[in-house]
């Protein structure tokens, strides 16, 4: 895709505000439509999306996305990669088993069920942590994460943490420390809003991610209007 993965994007361009919701917009679409057929994701953040030359999104690499109490099979994996080709981009092969060095951001850690430890450590829920059921609010809690990362132009979120420490952060409820810059900034107002709605502590707290798609349609719609 032409402008490269997300998380690349963030370091070497100076994203706009519109663009940003462009793209988070466009990853709420994918998620919504996975999340309407019992399907989750499991390791949603900026390297597993791919930009658009127009700023749209496609989400990629579903090495550990798995359907409500049933994994995915191969065969099933490649026909809904098909059929769903203006959403997703093609799968990148999984990388190794977590091991405790830094940075901490981007590397998966491998488990096998739905009641431990799955997929990249700083975009983790509190539940996938402590080892408890877990199912959709797993990917809109990464999906806060995501937007953190968008905002501030930086994936590195836990720089120089260990990751025992940034696992008992995040069941403690800590969460990424928001700067002045934005809290400050009217023009954030409502995306720091979402964006606490998506990494609250409990499940169920969450926003669905139609209604994530709805609120970030309406909002960059409403940013391209003032721009006209």
């Amino acid at each position: 895709v032409e402008r490269g993965d997300l998380a690349t994007l963030l370091v070497t361009h100076r994203l706009k505000y519109e663009q940003k919701l462009s793209i988070l917009s466009g990853v709420a679409n994918a998620l919504q439509f996975i999340h309407n057929k019992n399907v989750f994701h499991r390791d949603i953040k900026a390297s597993n999306i791919l930009v658009t030359q127009q700023y749209q999104a496609k989400v990629i690499d579903f090495g550990l996305s798995t359907e409500m109490n049933l994994d995915i099979s191969h065969e099933k994996k490649e026909k809904q990669q098909k059929r769903n080709s203006n959403f997703f981009g093609k799968t990148k092969r999984k990388k190794s088993i977590f091991s405790s060095v830094n940075p901490i951001s981007d590397v998966p850690l491998l488990m096998d069920n739905m009641t431990t430890i799955i997929g990249t450590p700083s975009h983790m829920a509190p539940e996938v942590i402590k080892g408890t059921s877990y199912g959709k609010a797993i990917d809109i809690y990464s999906f806060g994460i995501l937007m953190f990362e968008t905002m501030t132009e930086n994936s590195d979120i836990y720089s120089n943490s260990t990751l025992t420490s940034v696992f008992e952060r995040v069941k403690s409820g800590e969460r990424p420390k928001i700067s002045k810059d934005y809290l400050n900034n009217p023009l954030y107002d409502n995306y720091i809003h979402l964006m606490k709605k998506c990494w609250q502590q409990k499940q169920h707290q969450r926003p669905t991610a139609n209604f994530l798609y709805r609120t970030l349609s309406t909002m960059l719609n409403k940013v391209r209007k003032d721009n006209e």
